[in-house]
């Protein structure tokens, strides 16, 4: 995820007051904290990476899903077991039917 526009500038004027609020390096700082809240965040997965890599793990354990499976494929699986299996549709008779066979 991007780092928003309200983040870099609390960071870019985090950096300028660090270098003791220099004059024509604007750009240049915007760039440095773009780059480093991305360099950062790149660092930290995010939640809902967190949440897939968890699951994925989750599922391999209580399924017993061999480990080679990848995430995605491990929670799918998961998923599949979870499901009640499939049966045919019964078929609902009132006596009056029964009655005329």
């Amino acid at each position: 995820m991007n780092p928003t526009h309200e983040q870099i500038v609390a960071r870019a004027q985090e950096i300028w007051l660090e270098q003791a609020c220099p004059e024509g390096r604007d750009e240049a700082i915007w760039l440095e904290a773009e780059h480093q809240l991305r360099t950062a965040q790149s660092a930290h997965p995010s939640l809902l990476e967190r949440v897939k890599i968890e699951t994925a793990a989750e599922s391999a354990v209580e399924y017993l899903i061999s480990p080679g499976v990848s995430q995605q494929a491990a929670i799918e699986e998961a998923v599949e077991l979870q499901r009640p299996p499939a049966t045919a549709p019964q078929m609902q008779f009132n006596k009056s039917q029964k009655q005329k066979r």
